[in-house]
């Protein structure tokens, strides 16, 4: 392996870990509801203050884990 893509590997590695420290509890909790496809309850931690495209534990967004979901109702509600 290269010096550099090992560099580019561990840059990487920190913007995910970065970003996800700015998670606040609301946008922990919308990953959970996008997670369980609870349009209602997404729409309601929206509101609240929740952003919508916090980032999950594994990097994922949450448009990116209703979708891949097949949760129509909350990719809905995330694009709103």
């Amino acid at each position: 392996m290269t010096k550099h893509w090992e560099i580019m590997c561990l840059f990487a590695t920190a913007l995910l870990v970065c970003s996800c420290w700015g998670a606040t509890e609301r946008d922990e909790a919308l990953i959970k509801a996008v997670q369980a496809g609870d349009a209602s309850q997404v729409r309601s931690l929206l509101k609240d203050g929740a952003k919508p495209d916090a980032l999950g534990g594994d990097g994922q967004s949450a448009l990116h884990v209703a979708a891949a979901q097949g949760f129509a109702d909350v990719v809905v509600a995330l694009l709103d």
